[in-house]
């Protein structure tokens, strides 16, 4: 039993067909790209299965034929976003995955797939129809809000004028005799409440939610889809299908982390530019003596630092600018890099590592530089966010204070922040060095653990006065090595991997006698090597 009746609904019609099972599996599966018509349902479909010349619903009739078929039925309804099901051959639900089909038949290869919370997955066959209706006409009464018209548009550059106006006038009157230092940090401080004023204050046009309420709305649904695409690109290596630009997907999207993070820093240059206007701004005018006026010359000028700062290539993205970091990531294409486009630190053997891996390297914007009060965090709720904070704060307690507390009737001991991967003291190395059965691991994390302490004794040799000539030598030795173990005739390896190893333990001991204050360092580095490739010559 592998047939099923598939039923497919839109605003303009029905159609339904018999097919196979996991035909029907795969299009629910494409449902994760939001799509609002049948043709954008079977443009969804290219990420699970080969295009097919005369497209994948082609012996599908245009009617609603409800009936069950052999394995049962699935009723699919986009403008109710309601799947109804009846399947002996499969469970449905909101994530999963299936076998992508080659155009001739399901491959072993796994896609992954995530729907939004819009879906609502129903097995009551006979009460379908009602339901349908029942979500067609909640849809149709409250459409999606776009989002990004409100805090991309005029009323963010109203708040930002009006609150601006409001805060320079009392700022320049209460503090014009203190230090300039003094002085910025609190303009810092005045466009930080500004900005979180804006994130958390309700909105009408939002439907009675905040811009930071609205914009994390459907943020784990897009951080979930991003990540299942990433999967695929790492498998297939070949990036999946994004989304059109002009379906309804991409033009109502929830945003993504590096969207969050953009947005995070463009609206601190529309306050640093009210604040602080460059000194070559010429089409900068005087600031009128009025909230109205200012706002009637200064709303425009707002407008165009948008444009322009969304424009401009950002050299720690790769030259990449805003506005295509956002679109890609609405769109759901990955940011992917090759291995050594992607390195940071040539010296690294890790980093080396990484290079050489045949699939793609994705990036993202982290954040990292974003202020730590709520309004800027990824958290759906403040008390998800005081979690954190509390948490953070136990494990950023400096080393030597007294980091135990009672749990349960024992003792735990918290994690310093800053602490070396190593310490002088050999009792205190880290259990990512800790000796393990060689047989049990991959050659490749073999390989890690022995460049992970090699990268951070390369680091250390890197502090001036650099010693580059080891530097070198110790990366030409992990090089070698790399290149034994890939190489494709194991008698060949086999020959060659006793000199590269002896090689290698020598420059090694060479250091060891240059510089004992690094001594402890250098013995783990030798002892993850003799430990996983332990035939060698004395």
């Amino acid at each position: 039993m592998s047939e099923i009746k598939l039923v497919i609904r839109d605003g303009k019609g029905d159609i339904s067909g018999i097919c196979h099972a996991a035909f029907a599996d795969r299009v629910v599966a494409a449902l994760c790209d939001e799509p609002e018509t049948i043709a954008e349902l079977e443009a969804a479909l290219e990420r699970f299965e080969l295009p097919r010349e005369s497209g994948g619903f082609r012996f599908f009739n245009s009617s609603l034929d409800d009936q069950p078929h052999d394995a049962g039925i699935i009723i699919i309804d986009l403008v109710a976003r309601l799947v109804a099901s009846e399947s002996t051959y499969s469970s449905l639900s909101r994530c999963g995955h299936v076998s992508y089909h080659d155009g001739h038949c399901a491959t072993e290869l796994s896609v992954s797939y995530h729907l939004s919370d819009n879906w609502k997955f129903t097995h009551h066959m006979e009460e379908w129809e009602s339901l349908a209706v029942k979500r067609r006409t909640m849809r149709s009464t409250y459409p999606p809000v776009d989002v990004r018209a409100i805090v991309y548009g005029k009323p963010l550059l109203e708040f930002v004028a009006r609150q601006s106006y409001d805060a320079l006038a009392e700022f320049t009157a209460t503090n014009a005799m203190d230090d300039p230092d003094v002085l910025s940090a609190k303009r810092y401080d005045l466009m930080r409440q500004i900005h979180i004023r804006w994130m958390l204050t309700k909105r009408e046009d939002l439907r009675g939610v905040s811009p930071r309420e609205a914009m994390l709305e459907h943020h784990d649904y897009v951080s979930s889809c991003m990540h299942d695409r990433q999967e695929q690109w790492s498998q297939t290596l070949k990036c999946p299908r994004g989304l059109d630009v002009q379906s309804a997907a991409f033009r109502y999207s929830g945003f993504g982390l590096s969207e969050l993070v953009m947005y995070y820093e463009m609206v601190r240059e529309l306050l640093a530019w009210c604040f602080e206007p460059p000194e070559d701004g010429a089409k900068i005018p005087e600031r009128p003596s009025t909230a109205e006026a200012f706002m009637h010359n200064i709303v425009p000028q707002l407008a165009e630092i948008i444009e322009e700062w969304m424009d401009a290539p950002d050299p720690e993205y790769y030259g990449r600018t805003p506005r295509e970091i956002t679109h890609d990531e609405r769109a759901r294409l990955p940011a992917g890099l090759s291995g050594r486009d992607a390195m940071i630190d040539c010296d690294c053997p890790l980093c080396q590592m990484q290079a050489e891996q045949p699939g793609p390297v994705f990036w993202y914007i982290d954040g990292c530089n974003m202020d730590e009060d709520f309004a800027f965090s990824f958290h759906r709720t403040y008390e998800q966010w005081e979690q954190e904070q509390r948490q953070f704060a136990e494990f950023s307690r400096p080393p030597g204070s007294d980091n135990t507390h009672k749990e349960s009737g024992s003792e735990k001991l918290d994690h310093p922040s800053e602490e070396f991967l190593f310490d002088d003291d050999p009792a205190n190395t880290s259990d990512l060095f800790a000796p393990v059965d060689p047989t049990e691991l991959s050659t490749a994390i073999k390989l890690f653990k022995i460049g992970a302490p090699l990268a951070e004794l390369i680091g250390l040799l890197k502090q001036p006065p650099e010693n580059r000539p080891m530097i070198d030598r110790l990366n030409r030795n992990f090089g070698n090595l790399r290149d034994v173990i890939a190489s494709a005739s194991s008698d060949q390896a086999a020959a060659l991997l006793e000199p590269v190893l002896n090689g290698f333990l020598e420059s090694l001991a060479d250091l060891r006698a240059a510089r004992h204050d690094l001594e402890p360092r250098i013995a783990t580095v030798q002892d993850q090597i003799t430990q996983f490739f332990p035939a060698r010559s004395d």
